[in-house]
């Protein structure tokens, strides 16, 4: 009874993400890019983005649970001192100034903190994936939680619109130099009208407008 009744309680706090089995397109490119969506292995992908390193980060960011400044490093503990043998006089300073942990330290550690409270599981035969945190505070719980969720929706539409970006680019690219290359054809086309006095009665659009426009 005194065991139970002096246990702190924990609380867990479970959010259920639905993995789409076919993205929305956010533009016409999928001949240049298909990720693959129906593949088992996509499923899998996916549970290891929700407890990754860089995922948990933006989540710590967000919710300002790493310190935006250096802090002291933690008072070693007497038994550590004891066997670091810093009480000698001359092994260490015990008024001396205390080390500073810089902040991508603290953030790392945030970070690492957070992905001990997480766990991730699939529901068999479903596209539903489980996202528990559990923790003393049951408010903290539940914000690391949707938070997770938030920043995983927001993190797969970020990587949906870099993929249409960079296939947007690489078209356009190819057409100004399909556009080029046309443009000397036509050049070259036209000089030799020119100098063979030719006329052009057909009435038909022109080499770059076929090609290019159409």
């Amino acid at each position: 009874t005194v065991s139970a009744f002096s246990a702190t309680p924990i609380y867990r706090a479970t959010l259920t993400v639905m993995i789409e089995s076919q993205a929305e397109r956010v533009a016409p490119v999928e001949d240049v890019y298909d990720p693959g969506f129906s593949s088992y292995e996509y499923y899998g992908t996916q549970m290891e983005l929700l407890r990754s390193r860089d995922l948990i980060g933006r989540v710590v960011d967000k919710l300002g649970l790493a310190p935006t400044a250096p802090q002291p490093a933690p008072r070693k503990s007497f038994l550590r001192r004891l066997l670091s043998l810093q009480w000698l006089p001359f092994l260490g300073d015990e008024n001396a100034a205390p080390e500073m942990v810089p902040v991508a330290r603290l953030r790392d550690d945030a970070i690492s903190s957070v992905l001990g409270l997480l766990r991730v599981e699939i529901v068999p035969r479903t596209q539903l994936v489980r996202v528990s945190i559990e923790s003393p505070d049951p408010v903290k719980a539940a914000a690391l939680a949707n938070t997770i969720g938030e920043t995983y929706v927001e993190s797969g539409l970020d990587s949906r619109f870099e993929a249409t970006e960079r296939a947007t680019k690489w078209l356009t690219q190819r057409l100004n130099d399909l556009r080029a290359k046309l443009e000397v054809s036509e050049r070259a086309l036209q000089a030799y009208r020119e100098k063979h006095q030719l006329v052009n009665v057909g009435g038909s659009r022109g080499l770059y407008e076929e090609e290019v426009t159409d």
